[in-house]
């Protein structure tokens, strides 16, 4: 009676292996708008399987004449600002004002005719190269680009940079080509009032807005340091509203600009006093209940600030190329390979039924019922496939291989029955591989695919590894 209980047991084990296998490597398929569409999700293929979109820079060669203001030490403090420049400005004050302004700025720096190059001689070099390709990649992975490749020519200075197609790959490679320097100038004269180095973060926040309309608003907000709180404060006691004796309202106005483009201007409320936290607050476009309005408020918003608070690059680059480059692996390629691992299976199956008999003929079916278990999980959480990822689950499949052969030998050579050697092989196999669990949890947490990929792979290959050894194949020698 127990032999067949036995009997009984490890065929309904072996039915679930075949249906688990089914559906992992040929799918459920269900009937939608006359089309029949697999129930299991699709993996998630990365770069090496779909293609990529390929993006060239360069660095930029352009130069322009321009009249700038200088310290007595010659260092820059600013663009002259053109009369005509100012003249169609609604907020500009009177003219005395603006000639004041500019007069009181006069006292302190002289005018100078300079030659500016979007990459000065001093930037063109290795070290400035490098410091630039850095940002670049922490700009990409703040705005949540986790799959990349970036190519340095050290020689030249250019760049290529390799990304999953998308719609937003042409805001992404302006993550590339903006500067990300911040300025608050004096909208009458163009000097620089607080320079971007004072910025200690940038970010994109949002709030209700106080028209009661029930919208929202989004706002780029900027934090200074010790000594930008400072200039804050005195920026913001000087550029205010002012009332004459007469009723006249004039204001003195700032100008926050981005890579030489003006953000916003404005000045500050005489009514509020000086600014003396640090913090400023832009608003993005104007309040709105849309939700798509708002969403691309605040993404374009979160990009600005990623651009100012990663830091100013080195070097300025223009896009020479965009192309999309197809994969070189087709779909027929990936049918071989499903055949292949198949007949690798049944290979494995067949060694351990050589090697040892009965015992490793269930052992090979129940190694196929786990990686056929793992390829089903991989899509369910969503993990992205790349050819690091199928050498971690290939390794995942020679420590499962270990882990049975372990299993059978313990079997064999004890006599205190099948749970004792399985509990047995599960500590001494664990204790083994505690540093590769370690690994996986570090590589887990990383934000780039190609190596968070190994980490998400390994650390769920190793879980389902162990439920489905416990559940599935310490079943099967069960007496």
């Amino acid at each position: 009676m127990e032999k067949n209980y036995t009997k009984f047991r490890n065929i309904a084990l072996i039915l679930i292996i075949i249906l688990i296998t089914l559906v992992a490597f040929v799918g459920i398929y269900t009937k939608k708008l006359n089309t029949y569409k697999d129930f299991i999700p699709e993996y998630k293929k990365g770069m090496d399987f779909d293609g990529f979109v390929e993006l060239k820079f360069k660095l930029s060669d352009k130069s322009e004449e321009k009249e700038v203001w200088i310290d007595e030490n010659g260092d820059f403090k600013g663009y002259v600002v053109k009369e005509d420049d100012t003249a169609e400005e609604e907020t500009q004050g009177p003219e005395e004002a603006s000639k004041e302004s500019e007069n009181e700025h006069i006292s302190i720096f002289k005018k100078e005719t300079r030659t500016i190059k979007d990459n000065e001689d001093s930037v063109l070099n290795k070290e400035s190269y490098n410091r630039t390709k850095n940002i670049i990649e922490r700009r990409l992975r703040d705005v949540g680009v986790s799959e990349y490749n970036i190519h340095l020519d050290n020689s030249t200075g250019n760049l290529t940079i390799d990304m999953p197609d998308s719609k937003d790959v042409t805001s992404l490679y302006q993550l590339v080509t903006s500067k990300g320097q911040l300025n608050i100038i004096d909208s009458n004269d163009g000097v620089v009032l607080i320079d971007g180095k004072h910025i200690k973060s940038a970010s994109a926040v949002y709030g209700q807005s106080q028209k009661g309309d029930g919208g929202y608003q989004v706002y780029l907000q900027i934090i200074f340091d010790k000594e930008g709180t400072k200039l804050l404060k005195d920026v913001s006691t000087v550029y205010v509203d002012s009332t004459d004796s007469e009723g006249n309202t004039t204001q003195k106005t700032i100008e926050i600009q981005l890579d030489g483009q003006t953000i916003t201007k404005t000045y500050f409320s005489s009514a509020n006093g000086p600014i003396g936290n640090g913090q400023i607050q832009i608003p993005v476009g104007s309040s709105t209940t849309d939700n798509a309005t708002f969403s691309d408020y605040l993404s374009s918003t979160s990009k600005t600030a990623t651009v100012i608070d990663s830091g100013r690059l080195d070097n300025i680059y223009t896009l020479t190329s965009d192309v999309f480059v197809v994969s070189k692996i087709s779909d027929n390629f990936i049918l071989i390979a499903k055949i292949a691992t198949c007949v690798l299976l049944l290979l494995i199956t067949i060694v351990l039924a050589i090697a040892f008999k009965g015992k490793g003929f269930l052992a090979g079916i129940s190694n196929i019922g786990f990686i056929s278990l793992l390829s089903i999980m991989i899509r369910y959480t969503n993990v992205t496939i790349t050819f690091n990822s199928l050498i971690i689950l290939s390794m995942l499949e020679l420590l499962n291989i270990i882990f049975i052969v372990m299993l059978l030998k313990a079997i064999n050579n004890t006599k205190d029955g099948s749970k004792i050697a399985f509990a047995d092989t599960v500590k001494k196999y664990y204790l083994a591989i505690i540093p590769v669990i370690i690994f996986a949890l570090i590589l887990t947490f990383e934000s780039t695919i190609t190596v968070g990929t190994i980490g998400m792979i390994a650390f769920w290959g190793l879980f389902v590894q162990l439920v489905y050894n416990i559940v599935i194949t310490r079943t099967f020698y069960l007496q």
